[in-house]
């Protein structure tokens, strides 16, 4: 949220009006229904031009009524153009804040975290963060500044968090409750079931290596 406390569908007044006062970076990042996108508002609801009952393509319609804003050049039109002439970013400045803001907090140089942490909470128009559990707010920081950048499967998977990323793909029903469509109903739903296993939170060794070398060890939940 925009005060800088955590979204929650069991609070009432966001859960009537979820797209309301978020951190900047959910409008800059994720397109959602009612968001201005080009020339009109995207539509996610059911029924709406972009959602899974639509008339124009509901095969390619979102799953989970959200869709990616970041790294999309609005400027350009498939109609019109080849390619975007758009340039990729690979490796942000802010993700070399964070990593040092994350070293610093592990090694216990709070002054330094927060420091360079909050200098990405100030680009963003969020306020500052605190030394308190620290650590935690870092990697959740990681989770809002990097979203759809690729940093997320890795992240988990090095803090040793992994089952906490393998829940159910969840998703939003959008209900109508006006003849303009333009007042809604949201009541999240599963769109796919997700089984852990512990055995994933390692690769396997492949047997070839293991068959070079019988002193290696398979990892755990492997055969």
């Amino acid at each position: 949220m925009k005060d800088g406390t955590a979204f929650s569908w069991q609070i009432p007044a966001e859960a009537k009006d979820p797209y309301a006062n978020r951190d900047p970076r959910f409008y800059a990042d994720v397109l959602y229904n009612g968001a201005p996108y080009k020339n009109r508002t995207a539509q996610f609801y059911t029924g709406g031009l972009d959602s899974k009952t639509s008339s124009l393509s509901p095969w390619n319609a979102s799953k989970t009524g959200y869709t990616i804003r970041k790294m999309i050049d609005e400027s350009y039109d498939f109609n019109n153009q080849e390619y975007s002439k758009c340039q990729w970013v690979v490796f942000r400045l802010a993700e070399i804040y964070l990593n040092y803001a994350e070293a610093s907090a592990e090694l216990g140089n709070t002054a330094d975290a927060l420091k360079y942490v909050n200098l990405i909470r100030k680009r963003a128009d969020m306020p500052d963060l605190t030394a308190a559990n620290l650590v935690d707010k870092i990697r959740q920081e990681r989770r809002i500044e990097l979203c759809f950048e690729g940093h997320r499967y890795f992240d988990l998977r090095r803090w040793n968090l992994a089952e906490t990323g393998a829940g159910d793909a969840l998703g939003i029903q959008i209900t109508p409750t006006s003849a303009a469509n333009t007042s809604f109903t949201y009541k999240t739903q599963v769109i796919e079931d997700r089984v852990w296993k512990p055995a994933l939170t390692l690769y396997p060794i492949p047997r070839s290596e293991i068959q070079k070398n019988p002193n290696i060890k398979q990892n755990p939940g492997y055969k």
